[in-house]
């Protein structure tokens, strides 16, 4: 996102993503093959060691080179990304790489001293009451997206049919999210993207509890699918959406962050399916309230019900969040809270 102009933004967040589906897609086939959890293990995290050499192919963010002062690193890119793209640099490019030349932001000289480092630029964050609960919200909606994401994915093999090829079916309906997302972003906005994705996943996943006859109903299917089609949107548009609100600076840490909140919805996802396990119609126990209490889990429908509520309940959140669109990356925690 920082390597690209504001008009590619939408093309490098989304695209990436395709790539995502696609090796989430191939792990049903490995898994159908090979049937041993230790092979599968292996097959999908051997070829992460190629990663290593990403080291000397990926450069860094030219943004977060100059934001450290490191200028004639940042020079080299900027002069190697020009040479491939057969551009040819202006004076007033060339100048600001000058070592003595002060960096400016919106006319005013900002030299990035302590002031703007990581730890510094965190405490003026949480000075920020209107900062505080803006990321409060989107953290919250990072962890609904992956518990109801993942637990999207968990839920696929207990569809009737194949349960290799229900997974598969459920990976690839991403690439259409995100395609969808792609398209949102640039006609309708972040805000309203984000929020329409999210309560088209709530509201799909609410409607299975009109449909009868669970196991193989092409109804069921159909919504399923829709739903994790509504919550890929929302997962496309968030990553592109949180690096906007975020100064330079904390811009990876920050999306890595709110990454990392996500996961503890992801933790959730394992356990849904256990909420309609016959495991609690044979249960045994003393007192009537617990007995009343786990009959009232035992209700088929209950998962969907809760990625729905939850998905709902996260795009009613988003409402509240500011548009993005077409903005400069904000450089300082000042432009962060002026959007």
């Amino acid at each position: 996102v920082e390597m690209v102009g504001k008009r590619k933004r939408e093309v490098t967040g989304i695209v990436l993503n395709y790539f995502y589906a696609l090796g989430e897609a191939v792990v049903a086939p490995i898994a159908w093959y090979t049937k041993d959890w230790t092979y599968l293990q292996l097959l999908v995290s051997v070829p992460a060691i190629l990663f290593i050499g990403y080291y000397w192919i990926i450069p860094e963010s030219v943004r977060w080179l100059l934001a450290n002062k490191k200028r004639s690193k940042a020079k080299k890119i900027v002069f190697k990304v020009a040479q491939v793209n057969k551009v040819i640099l202006s004076d007033s490019i060339l100048d600001s790489f000058k070592e003595e030349t002060p960096l400016t932001i919106n006319g005013k000289e900002n030299d990035f001293k302590e002031g703007d480092k990581v730890l510094a630029i965190i405490k003026q964050m949480a000075r920020s009451r209107k900062l505080i609960i803006r990321f409060l919200i989107l953290y919250f909606i990072w962890a609904v997206n992956a518990f109801i994401y993942y637990g999207l994915s968990i839920n696929s093999t207990s569809l009737g049919g194949n349960k290799y090829v229900n997974f598969a079916l459920v990976s690839l309906i991403e690439i259409p999210g995100y395609s969808i997302a792609w398209i949102c972003i640039q006609k309708l906005g972040r805000r309203m993207s984000l929020v329409g994705s999210l309560l088209v996943c709530g509201i799909t996943c609410t409607l299975t509890i009109l449909v009868t006859n669970v196991s193989g109903n092409w109804a069921v299917v159909t919504l399923f699918l829709l739903g994790k089609l509504g919550v890929t949107s929302a997962f496309g548009v968030i990553y592109v959406y949180t690096a906007e609100m975020l100064p330079t600076v904390i811009r990876s840490g920050g999306v890595g962050t709110a990454s990392t909140v996500a996961r503890l919805g992801a933790l959730l996802a394992p356990f849904v399916p256990l909420l309609v396990s016959n495991q609690y119609q044979n249960a045994k126990f003393s007192m009537d309230m617990f007995d009343i209490y786990v009959l009232g889990l035992h209700y088929a429908p209950l998962p969907m019900l809760l990625f729905g509520g939850t998905a709902i309940l996260a795009g009613l959140l988003a409402l509240r969040l500011p548009e993005t669109f077409g903005i400069k990356l904000p450089e300082t925690v000042e432009e962060a809270e002026g959007i």
